[in-house]
């Protein structure tokens, strides 16, 4: 039996709050180990309960989404992040993206939509609501223009990362390259330092500077 994610919820309005627990209770394969209103009992919560994966909304009364992200991130880097808003400008996604996150809801979306972006996030692959598509597309365009060609990759670790920025999580990367899911863990971590690249959206970039993918080609989730 596969063990369940435990989740923790970081949302600062308590009946929403709740409504995502209920919402997420009822899943078999979730289990809401914490919820909790700022960032500060987050980062307390953290240290007690270790779960596998946060969801956090931007807007907090200590702090905001994007630093109680990259403070989860460095403490615990195995974290999976969602990030849960009712903001859907692009700086707020790829900022979110840049602190650690690897998905992006916004409130708006059906709550379907949230238990599929947990289960994607979860599985090793980035979930971002298909509405926010072209901003997102258009703005890391205008990121790879002027930077720096990074070092070169071996055969496996394109194919590596083609599959990563493909939206496939670590079990599919596995099956299709005849490798182990540890392998494919190794090969992301290694992609990470020898690129010199902090996240996601990161490799991303490179995969758009270096033609591995085409804008048009990043396949978001709808």
């Amino acid at each position: 039996m596969t063990t369940p994610q435990q989740i923790l919820v970081v949302e600062d309005h308590p009946i929403f709050r709740q409504g995502v627990v209920d919402l997420l209770s009822v899943e078999p394969d979730f289990q809401v180990v914490g919820a909790v209103g700022d960032a500060a009992s987050a980062l307390d919560l953290l240290e007690q309960v270790s779960p596998t994966l946060m969801i956090v909304d931007i807007s907090l009364p200590d702090s905001n989404g994007f630093e109680l992200v990259q403070a989860a991130k460095e403490r615990f880097p195995l974290l999976f992040i969602v990030a849960l808003s009712t903001h859907t400008k692009q700086n707020y996604v790829l900022r979110m993206l840049q602190a650690g996150a690897t998905g992006y809801i916004t409130k708006e979306s059906a709550p379907d939509k949230l238990v599929e972006g947990i289960r994607a996030v979860g599985s090793g692959a980035m979930y971002i609501d298909g509405q926010l598509q072209q901003g997102m597309t258009d703005s890391l365009l205008r990121d790879v223009r002027n930077e720096p060609a990074p070092m070169k990759l071996t055969r496996r670790e394109q194919e590596v990362l083609s599959l990563l920025v493909e939206g496939r999580n670590t079990k599919e990367i596995a099956e299709l390259l005849d490798i182990s899911p540890k392998t494919v863990e190794v090969h992301r971590t290694n992609l990470m330092k020898k690129l010199n690249l902090k996240n996601t959206i990161d490799l991303v970039r490179y995969a758009l500077r270096e033609g591995i993918i085409k804008a048009d080609q990043w396949p978001f989730q709808d």
